[in-house]
């Protein structure tokens, strides 16, 4: 299972350090999304074959931290293999 969470480009040091806090692994991409009607600069963090609990905390903290409504978390089925 890959897992995605969405949320707005703030504090990215300490999302970064929170990630690491949680996993071992884990991929950032920036990104430019509509929320509401607005244009935001987003993070999106993606992290392979996790538990859906520990995602689910991570997202609470970075919602917090952020000062969001709501952050977005993805369940993405897949196959994947380091070569």
């Amino acid at each position: 299972m890959l897992y995605r969470i969405l949320t707005e480009n703030k504090h990215r040091d300490s999302i970064e350090a929170l990630v690491g806090t949680f996993f071992n692994g884990f991929t950032l991409i920036e990104s430019i999304g509509w929320w509401k009607g607005s244009r935001e600069f987003g993070l999106i963090i993606e992290i392979q074959d996790a538990d859906l609990a520990s995602i689910e905390a991570l997202a609470q903290k970075i919602k917090l931290l952020n000062q969001q409504e709501s952050v977005l978390v993805q369940e993405i089925q897949c196959q994947a293999k380091f070569v």
